[in-house]
């Protein structure tokens, strides 16, 4: 038998093993760490998961029609639109403020992006072809033999009734640690050209064809910032300021050039803010990180009043409809990047499946140059990154979330650009 002498030595030498640090244990104890470090990580994952769970669980509002300004970078559209959880990088604290915790400095001075579907380029060629023939389209009688007229029509019969777009988003702004501030105008236009009115069916109407736009911005002041809830988990928040124009107007293809000068004039003004909430949440495990951004968890905007004639009196307001965004990104090796978004967890969007609020993507760092792909709403997005210092290039093509009947996918595809000044 062992004497009291020994068995308390033994009972010492067991205390003195499960609480030294940098040791082999067995069971949850790993070498080289605390029990009470294990604890601590495990509350942080869990207070993560936690607070994904509330903004689950907050009851949606009803489901409005006024969808929030987002304003979608370039290189996160070449991935899928995903970026929620991808640190180090400036330009997508927009997708989730909580990012400001993960690198230093990014400038835009500023930052310009421009995209359009194949079909709308091929319009704007048309109505540039054709432009001396609209102009002089009523100096020649209906009758009259003019081929230049008819030139005109038959190639008009692949643009009947098409919804055509294109969108532009200059931004200016900087990001410092847990800081950002930004100010961009997301202008989307929407053109249609109808087909002439026939009397007693001459062969060449009166009126040249007609076409139509509809222009609408968003421009948006917006501030973020971050910190750390408890180290390795960050929160953030962004406070944004809408001022959202809207008009339609009748497009002359004889003077294209005054477009832009007629849609600025006197667009009718509505006023919005709103606030995004997100989370950060780096595992340490095999370079994988969470992120979950609840955007306009509040919000509103106002809209045009109940009299038609004149809409800016008594204006209204409505809510934006929220959108949780939850995502993952991993790293596998130094120069490839994986990720994945679930967008519309609160299912807010009318007519979404769930399969097309997967978001997943992919990018190729060789230095100067990045190549990305990815899926958005069940189709492939590719993309491509120049950096060159202060001077960073960046393409990507898509298929819009909006789906049209008339318009086929390879002529509803987009492709923008995005030049950025800065570092």
């Amino acid at each position: 038998m062992l004497g009291m002498d020994t068995k308390v030595s033994i009972l010492e030498a067991k205390s003195s093993r499960r609480y030294e640090p940098g040791v082999q244990r067995v069971g949850f104890f790993v070498e080289g760490r605390m029990p009470r470090d294990r604890r601590l990580e495990m509350s942080r994952f869990r207070l993560f998961l936690s607070l994904m769970a509330v903004a689950i669980l907050i009851p949606s509002i009803v489901a409005a029609d006024q969808p929030g300004p987002f304003r979608a970078d370039v290189s996160a559209l070449g991935m899928g639109n995903t970026g929620v959880a991808v640190p180090g990088r400036g330009c997508l604290w927009s997708y989730n403020p909580a990012l400001l915790s993960t690198f230093s400095f990014d400038l835009s001075v500023p930052n310009v992006d421009l995209g359009a579907n194949g079909k709308t380029l091929e319009f704007f060629d048309f109505l540039e072809d054709h432009q001396e023939t609209f102009e002089k389209w009523e100096d020649t009688s209906w009758d009259q033999d003019d081929t230049k007229r008819d030139a005109l029509l038959e190639d008009a019969e692949e643009f009947y009734g098409k919804r055509l777009g294109f969108r532009t988003a200059p931004l200016v702004g900087f990001a410092t640690r847990n800081f950002g501030a930004a100010l961009y105008a997301d202008t989307r236009a929407t053109v249609i050209m109808r087909r002439p009115a026939l009397e007693f069916a001459p062969k060449t109407p009166d009126f040249a064809p007609p076409v139509y736009g509809r222009f609408h911005t968003d421009v948006v002041a917006q501030i973020g910032t971050a910190g750390m809830a408890f180290d390795p988990l960050a929160i953030g928040i962004t406070l944004r300021y809408i001022n959202r124009r809207a008009k339609s107007l009748r497009i002359d293809p004889a003077d294209l050039d005054e477009v832009v000068s007629t849609m600025s004039e006197e667009p009718e003004s509505y006023h919005g803010w709103a606030v995004d909430l997100a989370a950060y949440y780096p595992t340490g495990f095999w370079n994988i990180a969470l992120g979950a951004s609840f955007r306009n968890i509040l919000g509103k905007i106002q809209t045009p009043g109940p009299d038609a004639e004149h809409p800016e009196e008594n204006k209204e307001s409505d809510n934006f409809y929220r959108n949780l965004v939850v995502g993952a990104s991993w790293q596998p090796m130094p120069r490839l990047l994986l990720t994945a978004d679930i967008e519309d967890f609160l299912n807010q969007v009318d007519n979404l499946e769930f399969g097309d609020q997967i978001h997943v993507g992919a990018e190729l760092d060789m230095v100067l140059l990045k190549f990305r792909t990815g899926i958005f709403r069940g189709a492939v997005t590719y993309g491509a990154g120049l950096n060159l210092l202060f001077f960073k290039i960046d393409v990507a093509t898509f298929l819009p979330a909006e789906e049209s009947a008339i318009l086929t996918e390879d002529e509803q595809r987009v492709y923008i650009g995005q030049v950025k000044v800065g570092w």
